[in-house]
């Protein structure tokens, strides 16, 4: 299956407030062995981006400079290069040491050998924090590779169609509602979760969320069966607690699918990452679907460029005729300055786009 990269950790922002006492719990965590990232390119929605590029971290001064990590003098013993995937890590550990965290990889060049990651935060008190973390990032992974192979057996019909407590069958597919993984668009307080087996401090007993945060490879998975699917009418990807994991190559291949299907009627992809080169896909299922009516683009990363595509493909061009059949685009929260036309400014599209 699909699988993230562990260079993206979020914590949220009530973990770094409890930390300190106070806001100024960000400037410190700042500039140790990661960066955080935010604002501009609308990733700090709520929550901190911890970029961990473990495999590249203090090996390779101007590698990590490039890729916007503060160089201070943390230390890992493991691979010289590469990010390592939350798919190959476990056993996630203290050391001996009272600044160690220990990690079992499956090293994918050696046919998955087990190979164990030594990781020494420059502070040794943050251990602990960094601990539970990337403990609940990895615990999160296997719940969310259970919800795909949930998917999977719908779609290709190993498995019976999903249905409500009274029979009718559940037309709506949200990976983030599937409450027996653990994952809950709603924050609640949680009597029973998968990740209190592995650690109950994960759950501390206040109203969460946790949302099913799928990657690009687990979208391109999903989407060519989902393509041939004739019972869904409404798919639901968009994040709201935490940045969700489409990016481009997720959003071309679920639009690749879109024009093939024939039922889905509404997708939410608010809070992804779908920049400019998502856009212009979507765009290019927006000129040959005329199945869907909803689609949600709110709090991505398009730019204008992608603004343009998607606009164009609605109003038609000499290429495509209109698209009469969308009653609803949103596009709040995007990366979006005012355009030449003036059509859109940052804005939600409603009504008849034609």
């Amino acid at each position: 299956l699909g699988s993230d990269v562990i260079g993206k950790v979020y914590i949220d922002m009530s973990d770094i407030f409890v930390l300190s006492g106070s806001g100024t719990g960000v400037s410190k965590l700042h500039r140790k062995w990661y960066t955080l990232k935010g604002g501009a390119d609308n990733d700090n929605q709520g929550q901190i981006l911890v970029s961990m590029y473990v495999g590249e971290l203090a090996r390779k001064e101007n590698v990590v400079k490039k890729k916007g990590m503060f160089n201070t003098g943390a230390k890992v013993d493991g691979p010289d290069e590469g990010d390592m995937l939350l798919d190959d890590l476990s056993g996630i550990r203290k050391g001996d040491d009272a600044s160690e965290i220990l990690i079992n990889w499956k090293d994918p060049k050696k046919g998955g050998a087990l190979q164990e990651i030594t990781l020494r935060p420059e502070k040794g008190d943050d251990r602990d924090l960094w601990l539970s973390h990337i403990n609940k990032s990895v615990s999160l992974r296997v719940l969310t590779r259970r919800a795909i192979e949930r998917i999977m057996g719908w779609l290709s019909g190993d498995l019976d169609k999903p249905r409500t407590e009274k029979g009718y069958l559940l037309t709506t597919l949200d990976p983030s509602e599937f409450l027996d993984l653990g994952f809950s668009r709603v924050a609640r307080t949680w009597e029973v979760h998968p990740l209190m087996k592995t650690d109950k401090r994960l759950v501390d007993g206040y109203p969460t969320a946790f949302e099913c945060q799928m990657s690009d490879d687990d979208y391109k998975l999903i989407c060519p069966p989902l393509a041939k699917n004739n019972w869904i009418t409404e798919l639901r990807f968009d994040c709201f607690f935490q940045v969700g994991l489409m990016g481009d190559e997720g959003a071309t291949a679920l639009a690749k699918a879109l024009e093939k299907n024939k039922t889905i009627t509404t997708v939410n992809l608010k809070g992804n990452r779908i920049g400019d080169e998502g856009a212009y896909f979507l765009s290019l299922m927006i000129r040959v679907n005329r199945t869907l009516e909803v689609l949600h683009l709110d709090g991505n990363c398009i730019k204008k460029p992608g603004t343009i595509y998607i606009l164009t493909a609605l109003s038609g061009d000499a290429v495509s005729k209109p698209n009469m059949c969308m009653r609803e685009m949103c596009f709040a929260n995007n990366i979006v300055t005012a355009l030449e036309s003036g059509m859109i400014n940052n804005c939600q599209i409603f009504g008849d786009i034609a």
